[in-house]
């Protein structure tokens, strides 16, 4: 399957197209029509073009993404640096998850600058369906703004991640933690986003940076959620902080 990646710089061609390129094509099979003449019974009659068809999709996705597309280029499968074991089992239990049609969660829990949001956005580009990036800290923030002064407000902020084809939350409780525990405002979210998806088998990718251990004591009906989701497709992560590491990507 063509990655998002194949597309946006198709996507880019087509923008720059200069007169001199007038009879080159992105989609050779329909000449960027969209559709395809073929013969039935002695009548000319068209199709659509498969092809073109499942480039609009991604690219409709991608503007809808929340991932910008310097991101998707930057975080793909094949540059996820494995240079630890446990690099190469990230990348392991990430391929896993792709391959496996009935796998509803794939979750990384730990260390900060290890890879984790590396590889779950470059998971997200890989299984090419529609999917939306939530980043935590950013987007709780604005519901839990909404929570007791618009229901209204508060409904439209949590649709997208309780009801996305495939969600992935990025720093899951990222700045939650106060006074020894999770604020019970993120708890009330967080279970009500988790639980939708639970209930309706969504696709749902996890990163961060507390353990699962630590998820299921702040709340057990949360962290027990998370894990029937995920599992075998959990991992936590103790290696070292890429970004304190000089000249190494994260």
């Amino acid at each position: 399957m063509e990655s998002i990646t194949q597309v946006l710089k198709e996507l880019e061609m087509s923008i720059h197209k200069t007169p001199e390129d007038a009879h080159t094509y992105i989609c050779d099979k329909c000449r960027d029509k969209g559709i395809i003449p073929v013969n039935v019974n002695g009548y000319i009659m068209v199709r659509i073009c498969k092809d073109c068809e499942r480039k609009r999709k991604l690219k409709k996705w991608l503007s809808h993404s929340g991932i910008s597309s310097e991101d998707y280029s930057r975080y793909t499968l094949d540059n996820f640096l494995e240079d630890t074991d446990e690099a190469c089992k990230m990348k392991r239990v990430a391929l896993s998850f792709i391959h496996d049609p009935d796998a509803i969660g794939l979750g990384f829990f730990g260390q900060s600058g290890t890879g984790k949001t590396h590889i779950c956005i470059a998971v997200c580009q890989a299984v090419g369906t529609e999917h939306h990036y939530w980043q935590y800290r950013n987007e709780i923030q604005k519901i839990k703004n909404s929570m007791y002064r618009s229901s209204e407000t508060y409904n439209k902020l949590i649709k997208t991640p309780k009801t996305s084809p495939c969600l992935y939350i990025d720093d899951l409780f990222k700045g939650a933690y106060s006074d020894g525990g999770i604020d019970k405002q993120d708890l009330q979210i967080v279970f009500d986003i988790i639980n939708t998806r639970y209930i309706k088998r969504l696709p749902t990718i996890i990163s961060s940076e507390y353990s699962l251990n630590a998820i299921t004591k702040a709340d057990t009906a949360i962290g027990s959620r998370i894990y029937s989701m995920c599992y075998p497709y959990l991992m936590r992560v103790d290696g070292r902080n890429r970004r304190l590491q000089r000249g190494c990507p994260v």
